[in-house]
Formats: C-alpha cells, structure tokens, sequence
C-alpha cells in the first residue's frame, strides 16, 4: 500500500511538472508534445542494427511514432489525467523500478545521433523522475536519406567516418570539421579520443558547465579546449578544473555569439579594458613565428622599431612563439597562425591586452588586419592603365597575404575598371619563374605582379621592410623591364596610434576587429618615376575607394581569370 501511495504522489507530481512544460512551450508558439520522428523521414532509411547498449537519457529525443505523442510531454513527463489507463501501468511501473529497477530494455531507433522510442515510453518517463542516467536499449540506427545535405547529417556522417556501426554516445558538434580536427590532433587514435573526451566530460559536467553553456555542445567544449592545451589532456583533476575555469569566457563566445565592432582605426577611450594610469607607458610585447614568412615577420619588426623611436621609454621586447607567462601590458601577435596560443594567452593573462593580426574575429582576442584587397584593386588599375596589351600577369605569393583570398579577384577588379579589356593571367609560385615569365611574353603580357619572394629574379628596385609585392614591366622576351610601383605593409602607423591610445586614456572595454585600409597609412602603394604618369588615375580610384563610393570586390560582378 505504502508503495502505491508513492506511485500516485509520483504520477501527480510527474503529471503537473508535464503539463506546466506543454504549457510553457505553448506560450512560447511551439508544441510542448513529445517530438515524433516518422512524419519527419521524407523517404525511406535503411536499417543498421546497432545491439544493446546503454543509452544516456539526455539523447532520447521523442518517440518514433505518434501513437505515444499525446501521452507524454516532450520532456517525457505524463500529460494524461491520473484516472486513465495510461497513469495505472504508469504507477505500477514506477513501484516495480523501486523495488528492482528497469531491468527490460526499451526499443529505439537512432538518427542522427539522438533516440527515439519505439517500445518503452513509460520507461523513459519513469526512468526520468527517478534520475537515472541511462537505460538498457536495443538500438537500430536509422541512415539518412541519399541526399542530405543538411549541417546535422554532416556531422553525423563525419563522426561515423568510415564505420557504419559506430556508436555516438557523447560527443556531438554543432559545426563540421571539429571532429576530424580533434582525429588529427590524437593522431587518428580513436580510444585515445574517446577516453580523453571522458575525462574532460566529467569535469566539464562537474563545474555545470553542461547547464549554463546550453549554446554549445559538450563535443564543442572538448574541441577549443583541445585547440588551446592538446591532446592527452591533463588527468591532474585540479589543473583540469583550473584550465576549464579559464576556458569559460571562451565557451560563453562560443554559447552566445555576437557580432564583432569592425572599426578603420585605434582611437582614445575614457573606459580602459584594464588599468593602466593615465599618462604612464605600457609593456609591449610581439610574438613571432619560426615558420612566418620573412617578408610578413619583416613588416611587423620596421612597426616594432617605429614605435621604440616613437617613445623611447617604452618598454618593447619580442619573442619567436608564446611563452606561457606573457608579462606584458599589450601583445601583438603578428602571426595569424598563432591564433589558438593567442586565445590561450589571452584566457590565461587577464591583465593583458592580446591582440592578434588575423583578417577575422578570432575568439576572445581583439584583431587587426590591413584591406589587402584595396591595394590590389589599385595595383590592378595602375596595371591596366599602363598596360599597352591589355594583357597582365598575377604570380600569387608564396604566404598568406591576409587578404581573405579575395585579393587576386580585387586586382582583376581594378584593372578591368581602368581598362575593360584586360585579361588576367595567374600562375603559382611554386613554378618555375623563368618559364612562367616567358609564357605570359608570348601571350602579350607586358606588365606582372610579383610577391616580393627569394625565388627566381627580383625586380630592380630596393625592398624596403613591407613591400610585399611588386607591378612590373615584361619586355617581350620575358625578362623584367623595369618596376613600375611596389605595395607594402607600413605597420607603424597602426602601432604607434595605438599605443599612443592607451597612453592616453586605455582602450576600449569591449572586442574590437580593427581592418585598416589605405586612408588608415598601414597600406601605401609607391610609385617609380616610370609610372608617375598614372597618379592622377590612382588618386581617383583611391578617393573612391576611401569615401565607400567603390568596393574593392563586387560579388556580383567578378572578373575570369584566366590559368597560366
């Protein structure tokens, strides 16, 4: 009798609280019904027997079919009055479980990672109000229709791999490609993952993270934690419980993402993200790269040396990677292929402002980048318009230019704007110079860009630091005529105006993507006397270019580019 009494004070309790979740869902325009797969399936799945296996409740989903849906809630909890049928086998359910369990296993389908009931609702349900953690089911994977393309069937299929019967249990992603990063980082170890995964699960549950951080999946957490501290994880539970503490405002960017301010420059603010007293000169530090490119790491270090004759005071030092203690007021880190160590130093020095060369918001850092693609919009006007062919060459460099990859379709741009007729011929850099220079001389071509590079001949002019590329003349044996103009990085002109910024009054308390284009001075195109000529017409394109009145690229227009 005792036993009964509690049944009905779990049923009644059980009923209200699925009641009040159809209610709150209601409120809020969606169905508070238990979530049925069937009608979902616009075509027939083939069948992958997956065998019995616990199955955590949180990855049930619904119910296959509808004929339980309107018993339920869609949190599993009963919906129907406590005198129906339904609520009476309920009850004596839930007094067998007290006194030895759920012992017979439910039947599901598994689709795309989650489950659905086909036998064993009110075992889910009861298995719920007890706060178990899983139940013994008999699993048959559902394959997606030939065809889906969705963001969900790319996850899925990307963590099966190549195993049709590999079972998800935990780890899930809300984006593709996070699990085959994570396969590379464990050197395509998969129980080497999988138990890592375990161990991060546990503490990532243990600090809640699973409730607060409702945005993200847990598979999601694993992977920026292990951009950031690699894999085998630390099994030392304290480091783990400090490490992920760290993480948080990581996980929360990731949880609730918003929108990065873009702005053209650094400015003096009144409310400094950290303090540092009004007047007084902050510690600067740069990070470089081993494998950066030369031509990039020799750009930042003439902005570096600018900005030490701009406050001789001024406490600047500079490293190859990053140390693990930073110690400074102010990073820059000029490689955009740190950016994981950027994130960690940032999550890690709390007092320091990390700020990352990289053409895109990068996680919790602030960035900067310069409008490569402006540059080459004019250097392609000023080929055109000196062009007498209307043929012109593009070597695309050997680095990262960071220019999103649009620079090259920016260059045609231009110079399809100063002259209608070019024609833009791309080679990579990798071939050999000699033998790409004589091609494009017997297709006409008679004026080249070339990234300023150690390999083949360089054009006759002085590289200064910054110059990252060259335009010039092809004499019809495809030999270098003479250099016409030179694009380069001046740094400088960003590093000293921010610093000055701090020293003035801080910076500002929120993330900031600084992308500086030519009126910023980070960019310069500089001409030889062979191409003064031209300066009028570049003036026009630049003052267009400034006011917003042009678009480097236009998305809807592009130009062909033409191999070879």
């Amino acid at each position: 009798m005792q036993e009964h009494t509690g049944g009905a004070e779990a049923y009644r309790a059980a009923l209200k609280a699925g009641r009040r979740f159809v209610a709150e869902q209601n409120s809020a325009g969606r169905s508070g019904l238990l979530p049925v797969l069937e009608p979902l399936l616009s075509e027939s799945c083939g069948e992958i027997p997956l065998g019995l296996y616990e199955i955590p409740l949180k990855k049930i989903r619904g119910t296959y079919a509808a004929g339980r849906s309107h018993a339920l809630s869609g949190s599993f909890m009963p919906i129907l009055k406590e005198e129906s049928e339904f609520a009476a086998k309920w009850r004596a359910l839930y007094a067998s479980a007290l006194d030895k369990g759920i012992v017979e296993p439910i039947r599901v389908y598994e689709y795309l990672g989650y489950y659905y009931v086909m036998e064993g609702h009110k075992r889910v349900s009861v298995a719920s109000v007890l706060s178990n953690y899983s139940l013994l089911a008999q699993a048959t994977r559902l394959m997606p229709p030939s065809g889906a393309e969705t963001p969900e069937h790319t996850v899925f299929f990307e963590i099966l791999g190549g195993d049709r019967k590999k079972i998800i249990r935990h780890m899930w992603f809300s984006t593709a490609g996070r699990i085959t990063g994570l396969r590379e980082m464990a050197g395509g170890d998969e129980e080497l993952l999988e138990n890592t995964f375990s161990t991060f699960r546990a503490a990532y549950h243990k600090q809640g993270f699973d409730h607060s951080l409702p945005g993200i999946t847990t598979g999601d957490a694993f992977w920026q934690y292990a951009k950031l501290y690699g894999l085998p994880i630390s099994v030392k539970d304290s480091e783990l419980q400090k490490n992920l503490a760290r993480c948080r405002p990581q996980w929360e960017l990731l949880s609730h993402p918003e929108p990065v301010k873009t702005v053209s420059g650094p400015a003096a603010v009144s409310k400094p993200l950290f303090f540092i007293p009004r007047g007084t000169s902050p510690s600067v530090m740069f990070a470089y790269r081993n494998s950066q490119s030369r031509i990039a790491a020799e750009a930042h270090e003439a902005g570096r040396f600018a900005l030490r004759r701009a406050f001789p005071e001024l406490l600047v030092s500079a490293v190859d990677e990053l140390p693990t203690e930073i110690g400074s007021d102010v990073l820059f880190v000029t490689d955009p292929s740190l950016s994981d160590a950027a994130l960690r130093a940032a999550l890690e020095n709390k007092n320091t402002l990390v700020l990352l060369c990289h053409d895109e918001p990068v996680g919790i850092t602030g960035t900067y980048c310069a409008k490569i693609e402006e540059a080459a919009f004019l250097m392609g006007a000023l080929a055109g318009s000196l062009s007498q062919s209307a043929r012109i060459g593009w070597l695309r460099p050997p680095y990262d230019l960071g220019g999103r990859g649009r620079d090259l379709q920016a260059f045609a741009q231009g110079a399809s704007a100063a002259r209608p007729a070019a024609r833009v011929f791309m080679a990579e850099a990798g071939e050999d110079l000699n033998a790409v220079r004589r091609r494009w001389a017997e297709r006409g071509v008679d004026a080249i860009i070339l990234p300023r590079s150690d390999f083949g001949a360089r054009p006759a002019v002085k590289a200064f630091p910054g110059v990252f590329a060259h335009l010039c003349s092809l004499s019809r044996d495809g030999t270098i005529a003479e250099t016409l103009a030179a694009a380069a990085w001046h740094w400088d002109a960003f590093y000293v105006k921010f610093i000055q910024s701090v020293i003035e009054g801080g910076v500002p308390a929120e993330q900031l993507h600084y992308r500086m284009g030519l009126d910023s001075g980070v960019l310069d195109l500089h001409l030889t006397a062979q191409a003064s000529g031209a300066k009028r017409c570049l003036s026009v394109f630049r003052h267009a270019l400034s006011a917003g009145l042009l678009v480097p690229v236009d998305e809807n227009t592009p130009v062909e580019i033409y191999e070879g």
